[in-house]
């Protein structure tokens, strides 16, 4: 059986990101590698888990147990996702929410593929409409001037209420 060389189809998955912090204020591109073996198949096996938890699956104490690391000790996953480049975030005083934005793009990017990842990714359209937006676009941008309602009797004043007669 002839050897088959994979070098040039399996190179190491680099993730490149540009994140801004005080002391760039315009971004730095950060290099983010591929975790290794060990690491890289607790972090797929969580987001399996994760995946089918959230799917509303059934996840066994089993599973769960499998997914303690090396006897048990708190994970810091931030660390395991980013690596090195979570102590130069930390130099470059880029914010938490950033960081935390980066480590979750590159959990999803290294776990489910960049299809995946890109999802996470703000589309430029706000987040949640207020209503106003959400019933003009439910009527096809369309806006009506009818009434949705009878006004009927709004406007007449109240009886006032009689006072009891004192005794």
């Amino acid at each position: 059986m002839a050897l088959k060389d994979l070098t040039e189809y399996l190179q190491d998955d680099v993730l490149e990101v540009k994140v801004s912090g005080k002391a760039h204020p315009d971004g730095k591109t950060y290099r983010i590698a591929e975790p290794d073996a060990h690491t890289g198949l607790y972090l797929m096996a969580l987001a399996q888990t994760a995946t089918r938890a959230a799917s509303g699956a059934e996840v066994t104490a089993d599973e769960l147990a499998s997914l303690q690391f090396e006897g048990g000790r708190e994970v810091d996953l931030t660390r395991m996702v980013l690596g090195d480049v979570y102590d130069e975030l930390c130099t470059d005083q880029v914010p938490l929410r950033k960081i935390a934005g980066v480590t979750q793009y590159a959990f999803v990017h290294f776990t489910m593929g960049e299809t995946v990842a890109e999802q996470l990714l703000p589309s430029g359209e706000a987040q949640a409409p207020n209503r106003n937006a959400r019933r003009k676009a439910s009527r096809g941008g369309a806006t009506s001037t009818t009434q949705r309602g009878s006004t009927a009797g709004t406007t007449s004043p109240r009886k006032p209420k009689r006072k009891p007669k004192a005794t």
